[in-house]
Formats: C-alpha cells, sequence, structure tokens
C-alpha cells in the first residue's frame, strides 16, 4: 500500500514537473523572440535619433555660424563709413543688407546703449543692453533675452564688432526670436513625427520647442517625469548643464507615452540639442509583436494555472478524502479508532474548565449478530450512533471498537450528560436496543486518557449491573 502509494505521489510530480518545464520552454521561445524583435528595434530607433540629432545639431549650429559671418560682414560695411554715426548712411546701409540676406532683424549698437534701426528709428536701449559688456565679447551669441521691440518675446542676438583704428566703436547685431526657430529646423525620420528642442544648460530656458507653444517652461521640470529603468532625470538634467551628449527615455505628461530621447552639445554656448521621438511611433512593430507575444504567454500561463490548479484542487480532494476515510468508520458515520486516538494525543485539558467523557458499550450486540445476522448488528450500530448525534450534537463522537462509543464535550457537567444519556437509552429501548453507560466529569485537568479509564470503569459497571438483571431474564426469555 505505501508503495502504491509513493508511486501515485511519483507519478503526480512527473506530471506536474512536465507541465511546468512545457510552459518554461513555451515562456522561454516566446521571451527570446520577442527581445530580439525589441532589440532590434531599439538599436534601429538609437540609429535614427543619432543620425538626427547629429542632423538637428549641425544645422542649428550652422544656421547661426552664418547669422556670425552676415554680421562680420554687415559690421565690415559698417566700419566703411566714413562717420558711423551719420544716421542716414547707417539706415541705408542696414536697409540695403536687409534686402539681400536672410537676416530681417538687423541693428547696430553704439556707445551710450542707443540702436539704429533699419527703420531709420534710433532708440535707447539702456535697460536690455549694454555696449560695454557685448564689445567685450567680440563675436558672440547671446542667451534668450527680453525682447525691446515686443514686450514680453524672448529674442537671441548674434554680435560681430565694429572696429576702426583697432578699437570696437559699434556692435553689429541680428536678432532671432526663439518661437520662430521651429519653423527653420526639421528631420527627417518617423514622418516627421520627431519632437526637437534646444535648451540652455545654463538656465534650463528652452530656446526652441516644436512641440510646445510654451517656452517659458523650464527643462528642471522634467525632474518630476516617470523614467524608463535605467534612466534618472538627475543623470539627465546634470548632462545637460555639464554640455555632454547621451540619450534617456521618460514619459511624457500629454500623451502619457515613453519619449527616447537623444541629446547633443550643439557647440553654442552652452546649448544642447534634444531629439524625441514617443514609443508608439519608435516600437510600432515591436509593441505589435510584444502585444500578441504577451498576450499568448498570458493564455498558456492561465491556461497552466487552470490546468495546475484543477490537478491540485483534484490531489486535494482526494488527499481528503483519503483523510476522510482513514479517519472514519463506514458503518456509522462516526469517526473511528485513528480519529479518536489523534483526539486523545492533542486534546489539551485547561484546569478549572468542565470536561466530561461518556463512554458507551452496546448490550447484546454479537448476540444480535449471532440470531440474526450481522445486518441485524450494523442496524443496531447505526441507530445507537445517530441517537448519539442527535444527543450530543456538540460532542466528539467516535466509534473506538466493536461495539463501543465514546462521547467527550467541554462545557458539560456530568449530571447534565448523564440525564441526556437517560434520555437516549430510554429512546433506545423503545425500539429494542440497550446500551451501558459510564459518565466520568473532570475540572482539575487530569490526563484525557485516565478519565476515560474511569469512564469505562463505569461503563463495565452499568453493563456487568444490566447482565445480572434485565440482561438475563432476556436470555431466559423472561
Amino acid at each position: 500500500m505505501i508503495m502504491l502509494e509513493r508511486l501515485k505521489n511519483y507519478r503526480f510530480a512527473s506530471m506536474v514537473l512536465s507541465a511546468i518545464l512545457l510552459i518554461l520552454v513555451l515562456a522561454g521561445g516566446l521571451y527570446v523572440a520577442y527581445v530580439k524583435v525589441t532589440t532590434a528595434v531599439r538599436r534601429e530607433c538609437d540609429d535614427n535619433l543619432n543620425i538626427a540629432t547629429d542632423q538637428f545639431t549641425n544645422d542649428v549650429h550652422a544656421y547661426f555660424v552664418n547669422q556670425q559671418d552676415q554680421m562680420r560682414g554687415l559690421a565690415s560695411l559698417i566700419g566703411q563709413l566714413p562717420d558711423i554715426n551719420d544716421q542716414a548712411r547707417v539706415v541705408a546701409v542696414l536697409k540695403a543688407f536687409n534686402k539681400d540676406s536672410l537676416a530681417k532683424h538687423t541693428q547696430v549698437l553704439y556707445p551710450g546703449n542707443y540702436v539704429f534701426r533699419d527703420t531709420g528709428e534710433r532708440q535707447d536701449v539702456s535697460k536690455f543692453m549694454n555696449f560695454a559688456e557685448e564689445s567685450k565679447q567680440g563675436v558672440h551669441i547671446s542667451d534668450d533675452m527680453p525682447s525691446f521691440l515686443i514686450p514680453g518675446r524672448k529674442v537671441i542676438r548674434v554680435f560681430a564688432p565694429v572696429v576702426k583704428d583697432n578699437r570696437v566703436i559699434a556692435m553689429t547685431y541680428n536678432s532671432v526670436y526663439p518661437d520662430e526657430m521651429k519653423n527653420h529646423f526639421k528631420v527627417d525620420i518617423y514622418l516627421g513625427k520627431a519632437q526637437l528642442f534646444i535648451v540652455d544648460g545654463n538656465t534650463g530656458h528652452y530656446l526652441m520647442d516644436n512641440w510646445h507653444n510654451d517656452l517659458n517652461q523650464n527643462v528642471s521640470g522634467l525632474k518630476n517625469r516617470n523614467y524608463q529603468s535605467g534612466y534618472k532625470a538627475e543623470d539627465f538634467l546634470f548632462a545637460l548643464q555639464e554640455g555632454k551628449a547621451g540619450e534617456t527615455v521618460f514619459q511624457s505628461v500629454s500623451t502619457g507615452e515613453y519619449l527616447y530621447t537623444h541629446y547633443k552639445p550643439i557647440g553654442i554656448n552652452n546649448w544642447q540639442g534634444i531629439v524625441s521621438v514617443q514609443n508608439s511611433d519608435v516600437m510600432a512593430l515591436a509593441e505589435n509583436t510584444h502585444r500578441y507575444m504577451t498576450n499568448l504567454a498570458i493564455l498558456y500561463v492561465i491556461t497552466f494555472i487552470v490546468f495546475l490548479m484543477w490537478v491540485l484542487h483534484l490531489r486535494h480532494q482526494a488527499i481528503k478524502e483519503r483523510e476522510r476515510l482513514w479517519r472514519l468508520d463506514m458503518n456509522t458515520g462516526l469517526e473511528n479508532r485513528n480519529a479518536y486516538t489523534e483526539f486523545l494525543t492533542g486534546f489539551t485539558h485547561v484546569p478549572g474548565q468542565v470536561m466530561t467523557v461518556i463512554y458507551v458499550d452496546l448490550n447484546g450486540l454479537h448476540e444480535m449478530n449471532n440470531r440474526f445476522g450481522h445486518e441485524a448488528g450494523d442496524k443496531m450500530l447505526c441507530t445507537v450512533a445517530e441517537v448519539m448525534k442527535k444527543t450530543l450534537p456538540q460532542a466528539a463522537l467516535f466509534r473506538i471498537g466493536g461495539d463501543e462509543f465514546l462521547a467527550a464535550q467541554t462545557g458539560l457537567d456530568a449530571a447534565a450528560a448523564a440525564a441526556k444519556m437517560q434520555a437516549a437509552q430510554q429512546d433506545l429501548a423503545t425500539q429494542g436496543y440497550f446500551i451501558a453507560v459510564g459518565v466520568e466529569e473532570d475540572t482539575g485537568g487530569r490526563n484525557l486518557e485516565e478519565v476515560v479509564r474511569a469512564a469505562d470503569q463505569k461503563m463495565l459497571a452499568a453493563k456487568r449491573e444490566y447482565y445480572c438483571t434485565a440482561g438475563n431474564r432476556r436470555r431466559r426469555g423472561e
């Protein structure tokens, strides 16, 4: 029997292990395929973003270098004038220059912090610019600053000095408006859906943003975004401040998607060019493959879990049934001697708590079996068991031998138990069945076996009395 049980357990374990190995192989295959597709797409994304970032930063750099060259040329023209303070002649040069030039916002800054515009106006700009500070820097590009022409608007100025007799006597400059720059720069990846940004690493100001219309935001706001595992906001913002190239992945507030982002110094001041593309645009193929494989994997896992749970349920039910049968007396439906033995070893009696044991023996069971057959004896056993269940519904009931029953109940004293059993004896007597009963109460915390032995002795005394009186008469046919 033990060998058969071990064989069953071995077969069950082998079946479960085979199912687990199968699901692991399937999951492993799906995972490898997904990783390969995803890795290939992300590698392509990195390549595209690298190319786009190079293109973008090179275009921005070339644009501003061209602006510097134009300002140098304009400064040379202004410096050749007999009198650079001749407003009419300076304005004429500005108009002629602007006619054939991409620059449309050129002006001349003079000591005293005033400018000549190509409109013919002279304007004080001392609140916005300082000639001495600008002239010290020679040819240079400013960071973003307030425009004195259009209040509330930002401007970037490209300066070149007008030099005469080795002395800077004026500064030509062109004004570039950040909110117009998004119309100048494009990159040819993902159908033009890439997001382009220029950020001043020193201040965090956005100098260009083709995704939003508000340039008053600061790149430091990106520290509150959710970043993909392996990337940190602190690393990204530090790289921008230090003018380092790199990449990151963070979540967009407006779309909720991850943005794959590459950044690189432009080579002007501490500006950084940033190119981002949404996850849905980059990973369209990979995501579709991922969804399919994920759904397939989920289906496999659910199927396996349902199968395993069903197998475990059946095994649990089988174990419970074996345990129930191991503890069950098949004739009466009460618990058997196996259960009684467990009850004896596991019972803990609390001192001071009333606990009563009732020992019952069937009088005349052997005679019943001999005279009327075992079916009649089984009926007698079942009848007594049913009466005991009805009489003591809260007690632990056991059939502990061929014609012996035992009941144990806490909170029930001997007097009450004796009264209940007297009623049970009367009920059984009307059906022609007689039992001997021994009742023992304990409140002192005696060992349960001692209490059982005392109840057994009382039952034996009652049995002897029965056979000495009513039992003898029944055997003589009285």
